[in-house]
């Protein structure tokens, strides 16, 4: 039996994170099944970016090895994009256990100083990007906050600082079929950004924050564009004891979209165009909400809809939690959207639609022209 393995923090005995998760470490520390699945491992390929790489190395700082510089810089190169669960017959959930691991980096001072100028920027501005918040979609878009909503669109990072044309999209939609809606103006950073890279106590507080905000609206639904909104919605709130009364429906704007199409018997556009979707990790992987944006794609494409080879649990990473790579804050989205873009190409596809900013953003690049790209919210919105 493996010793537990723990650590000098201000002088007071710590058990380590990585510990929670030994049985994880356990099962992935030796195993090559997943690695031809790694986003990461496959951009560098460098053995300590593959799963077995990141386990071993988990497995000797668990053992008391000194968590080095070149360790360090393995752990947070991965994008927690959870390819590698689709090829784990055990259900192993390796980017739970490098969070963990992260956590006790944070807990030493020993992340790299480009993860603690991410965590400057969240903690400061609230978005990774280093853009003030006055220059946010929500709060030059403050006229749409409505204390009599029965809908709150939240933004996220992504939409709320890059692609104001997601939540302008989402916000036509409400206003072509009458639905009432809110933002916040001032809408605050969820958390989840500040929780992959470790920061549990800061991410805690930034998700109390939005929490507040949030129950503060008293309305019926929560509606995100934004996967990782989504997923810290329905994971992280819970982890950190923050309960969403039962009553309110969290809900991807694709979801939302559907149930409203339904119930209102929209009528759409026809589509003539080879049409696919490029799924999201956070959304599909994560969550398992997969069907909603199919549904209305097949019901404004027909037949013209076409999967991928590789989807939902299989789908290629589009770089939702891409934040880091060697040093510096990843920039490499292009080359990791590649490998959607050369399937669509052999598929003929001529449209791809996203589930997320960065999703689309990352395809754009990596498509060069060659295709059409539109997020299912303004995917959605044009065909009406």
């Amino acid at each position: 039996m493996i010793k537990e393995w723990r650590f000098q923090l201000k002088g007071i005995d710590v058990k380590m994170e990585l510990e929670k998760n030994y049985t994880i470490l356990k099962a992935c520390r030796f195993c090559p099944m997943c690695k031809h699945l790694c986003s990461s491992g496959n951009l560098t390929m460098h053995e300590s970016d593959y799963p077995r790489g990141r386990g071993l190395i988990m497995y000797s700082i668990y053992r008391g090895e000194p968590a080095n510089a070149d360790y360090v810089n393995a752990l947070y190169n991965c994008f927690m994009c959870g390819c590698c669960l689709a090829g784990c017959e055990g259900n192993f959930d390796l980017p739970e256990l490098i969070k963990s691991a992260r956590v006790d980096i944070v807990n030493l001072n020993l992340e790299p100083a480009a993860i603690k100028e991410l965590k400057k920027g969240l903690l400061l501005k609230g978005n990774i990007y280093g853009i003030s918040p006055d220059k946010s979609f929500t709060l030059q878009n403050k006229k749409y906050e409505n204390n009599d909503a029965d809908v709150l669109y939240i933004a996220g990072q992504s939409i709320n600082y890059n692609h104001f044309e997601i939540a302008e999209a989402a916000i036509r939609f409400f206003d072509k079929t009458k639905i009432k809606f809110s933002i916040i103006a001032d809408e605050p950073d969820c958390g989840k950004a500040l929780s992959l890279l470790g920061y549990k106590s800061e991410a805690k507080a930034a998700a109390k924050r939005f929490y507040e905000k949030v129950s503060a609206m008293k309305v019926k639904k929560l509606v995100s564009c934004d996967p990782m909104v989504i997923d810290c919605l329905l994971n992280d709130f819970k982890e950190f004891g923050f309960d969403i009364n039962s009553s309110v429906k969290i809900m991807h704007f694709s979801e939302f979209a559907e149930i409203i199409s339904k119930e209102s018997n929209l009528t759409f556009k026809k589509f003539n165009k080879k049409i696919t979707i490029a799924d999201s990790e956070f959304l599909c992987k994560k969550n398992n909400i997969c069907d909603s944006a199919r549904s209305i794609i097949r019901n404004i494409a027909g037949k013209n809809f076409t999967e991928l080879y590789r989807n939902r649990a299989e789908a290629y990473a589009t770089g939702e939690a891409a934040f880091y790579q060697n040093g510096a804050v990843f920039k490499d989205g292009k080359a990791l959207a590649l490998k959607i873009c050369k399937d669509a190409l052999k598929l003929d596809i001529k449209t791809i639609i996203t589930m997320s900013g960065v999703a689309k953003e990352n395809i754009t690049a990596a498509g060069d022209g060659r295709f059409e790209v539109y997020d299912i919210a303004e995917f959605i919105s044009a065909s009406l």
